[in-house]
């Protein structure tokens, strides 16, 4: 069966590199991952896309937190996102509980240059702030306070 856009509607990831594996060739262009691979994301998203920004980190001051820009997580409708404090920066991949109340991620990305990982949670206080923990693999933990943006 021919894939088609539709097959795919929400995720995409595609790279650009000929690749041989197993004596297999891949074209320049092939998907490595797409929606209909993974799990069911579970819950809604509305209740928790859109910008966050860091309020507060137990581990680190707020200085540090927006060290290069104020300090943030952002959750994409895609089950996706983005975070930054500090020198630490990475990609997330969320999941949204049943009862859409809590968000638990994982992320990769760096901490100053260095390649890094972890995971997290957030839990709604309000409709507009969540408390929650952020844990760097083999490394520091903090419990996180954020506010929803505009």
């Amino acid at each position: 069966m021919p894939i088609t856009a539709t097959a795919f509607p929400l995720r995409l990831r595609l790279h650009s590199k000929a690749a041989r594996v197993g004596g297999v060739s891949f074209s320049k262009i092939d998907i490595i991952s797409a929606w209909e691979a993974l799990p069911d994301k579970g819950g809604t998203l509305d209740k928790f896309s859109g910008r966050w920004r860091i309020k507060w980190m137990e581990t680190w001051d707020q200085d540090f937190v927006d060290l290069i820009e104020p300090g943030y997580f952002l959750f994409d409708e895609d089950g996706l996102g983005f975070f930054m404090f500090g020198a630490v920066e990475g990609q997330l991949d969320y999941r949204i509980t049943d009862d859409e109340a809590r968000v638990d991620f994982s992320w990769s990305g760096n901490d100053d240059g260095d390649e890094k990982s972890g995971r997290g949670w957030f839990e709604l206080s309000s409709s507009n702030t969540a408390k929650g923990q952020f844990f760097i693999h083999c490394g520091d933990e903090s419990a996180v306070e954020i506010e929803k943006q505009a």
